[in-house]
């Protein structure tokens, strides 16, 4: 074997779930069943962990994969793309992809992703995965960008705001 070879230690700050998910990755080269099919805010922030960890060792495939993951996710759990959202922010700029991913989520259909009880274990509301920054960082791109949003709330300008 390989007795006389140098053992490196690789310090790894991820979680347990994260660690998982990334061995199963490079053995399979497929996401695993626990993460691949992730149904709670916990598990969706799993999956941007895990993006982040991809970044961290340019594993282009995974990064894909958890893209088009998180693309049907949050298509078919909505409330799930506040929580991506939330921890997407809390990493900065490397997580681009996974936050426009959510944004595009909440903006398609802001009653479900924001507003309406889960019934899928009886989940609460998706807004109470973001928190405050992120709130207010989703209501204002929400009516910068969307400026049909912006004139069927006020459809004349209001005495109050008179900038719209």
């Amino acid at each position: 074997g390989r007795m006389n070879e140098t053992m490196h230690e690789l310090r790894l700050s991820y979680s347990t779930d994260v660690v998982r998910a990334l061995v199963h990755f490079c053995r399979t080269n497929e996401l695993s069943t626990e993460v691949g099919n992730a149904k709670s805010p916990a598990k969706a922030r799993v999956l941007v962990q895990l993006y982040d960890c991809a970044t961290e060792f340019e594993l282009k495939g995974l990064l894909e994969l958890i893209c088009a993951t998180l693309g049907g996710l949050t298509k078919s759990y909505p409330h799930l793309a506040c929580a991506v959202y939330d921890e997407a922010a809390a990493y900065g700029e490397a997580m681009h992809r996974p936050k426009s991913i959510a944004l595009q989520a909440i903006r398609h259909s802001p009653d479900a992703a924001l507003l309406k009880k889960n019934e899928i274990g009886n989940q609460e509301p998706g807004v109470t995965s973001l928190g405050s920054a992120t709130v207010e960082t989703i209501i204002v791109s929400t009516v910068e960008c969307d400026s049909l949003l912006t004139t069927s709330i006020f459809p004349t300008a209001h005495p109050h705001f008179p900038y719209l």
